[in-house]
């Protein structure tokens, strides 16, 4: 195929500030026209002028389900409004059916698997050519809360024309729950590397700045990191914390913050609201190692692939200090570009934190520079994209 693709990209919300990764992959598509259809759009979220969306007049109705609403009364008219709107579903996919026909869209993109089992029915219905990403939550997550997906999958299986993951754990995971091998594809996400920066660091041996990015949630595995810091902390007291994130659950960042209170902590272990993805490189510059626990949950939740985070902490030169968990092993290589323990082992994670503290400056430059070439090497965007192309046109083909 030599012209121009015409993709659709479908999602729940179009797009959360966390799933910037979704529109980097997307936006770094070569020669392909993008178009964007959403139940929910989050107004002056990664609107590209360059896209063409779906019209969706319901769309300030359905809310993700960390909005924070102002009021108790707006919330529950929300949810109730939201309720009825479960009614006008079929005006949902008859749009998207429209916009597909009038575009003429060469093939559709879902992301996450609830949203491929949403659409998957009238795309094999209509003769549509359709993919499915799973990223995280969906693998396990979703079956396990909602039941009915382990048979919604299956269909899933069959009707959808290929299955993409980020990496070999996606795509295990993906055939143990029945896909046919032939039908999952890997597709690597990744971060723009032409605008990435290495910073300078200097280690100090015997000093320590460690900062963890990430949502309060229990996968990202924040009270393994605030325990190893607090064990290790006992024989290396030259060492800061700072724990950045927006979105949490079941309170994790007030039970973190009432810790930190009453042991005293308060000036090693700093936290701190989210902050924008466009400040992050130079907010990473300030500390030595990023550490980021991911865990399974007791729900069945994992981060499925890898955050994103991790590669663009590698980017400016910072070593990363994480869990063999899911795909993270291919985005962090052990003791190369940083440190990999088991999931939910405060020990071991308080002594990969120790061995960075005691590390000198010449040991820690290396680490700095294997994590700069991995990334660029590995999970360049634009590279990672073109793949992703190739992808569509074998499918189409």
């Amino acid at each position: 195929m030599n012209k121009n693709l015409t993709v659709l990209h479908l999602f729940n919300h179009y797009l959360p500030h966390t799933e910037v990764w979704a529109y980097n992959i997307i936006k770094h598509l070569p020669e392909t026209n993008i178009h964007i259809g959403a139940k929910g759009y989050l107004r002056n979220n990664f609107y590209d002028r360059n896209f063409t969306f779906v019209h969706n007049p319901l769309s300030s109705i359905y809310q993700p389900d960390n909005f924070e609403y102002k009021t108790t009364v707006e919330k529950y008219t929300a949810k109730l409004l939201k309720s009825i709107t479960i009614l006008g579903a079929s005006d949902i996919k008859k749009r998207v059916l429209r916009h597909i026909e009038t575009h003429k869209i060469d093939l559709v993109h879902t992301h996450f698997a609830d949203v491929g089992c949403f659409y998957m029915d009238i795309f094999q219905e209509n003769n549509i050519p359709f993919v499915t990403s799973f990223y995280g939550w969906d693998y396990e997550r979703l079956p396990f809360v909602q039941p009915k997906y382990n048979q919604l999958y299956k269909a899933l299986f069959t009707k959808a024309t290929g299955i993409i993951c980020e990496g070999k754990n996606g795509k295990n995971l993906l055939t143990k729950k029945g896909c046919e091998n032939h039908k999952v594809h890997v597709c690597r996400l990744g971060i723009a590397t032409e605008s990435s920066k290495k910073i300078k660091r200097t280690k100090n041996k015997n000093q320590l700045k460690l900062v963890q990015i990430a949502s309060f949630t229990e996968k990202k595995g924040y009270p393994y990191t605030v325990a190893a810091f607090i064990e290790a902390l006992k024989t290396a007291p030259n060492m800061t914390l700072c724990l950045v994130g927006k979105y949490e659950e079941d309170n994790i960042r007030k039970k973190i913050r009432d810790q930190v209170a009453t042991l005293g902590l308060e000036d090693k272990i700093i936290i701190k609201e989210g902050i924008n993805y466009d400040e992050l490189a130079s907010f990473l510059g300030d500390y030595d190692v990023f550490i980021h626990p991911s865990c399974h949950t007791a729900k069945k939740d994992c981060e499925g692939g890898a955050p994103i985070v991790l590669l663009d902490a590698q980017a400016t030169g910072m070593p990363v200090i994480s869990t063999r968990h899911c795909d993270i092993p291919e985005e962090v290589l052990e003791n190369k570009t940083g440190i990999l323990v088991p999931e939910k082992n405060e020990q071991a994670l308080a002594k990969a934190i120790l061995k960075f503290y005691k590390m000198s400056d010449e040991t820690y430059q290396i680490y700095s520079t294997n994590a700069v070439t991995h990334v660029e090497e590995n999970f360049d965007i634009a590279k990672n994209a073109k793949h992703l192309k190739a992808v569509y046109q074998k499918l189409l083909s």
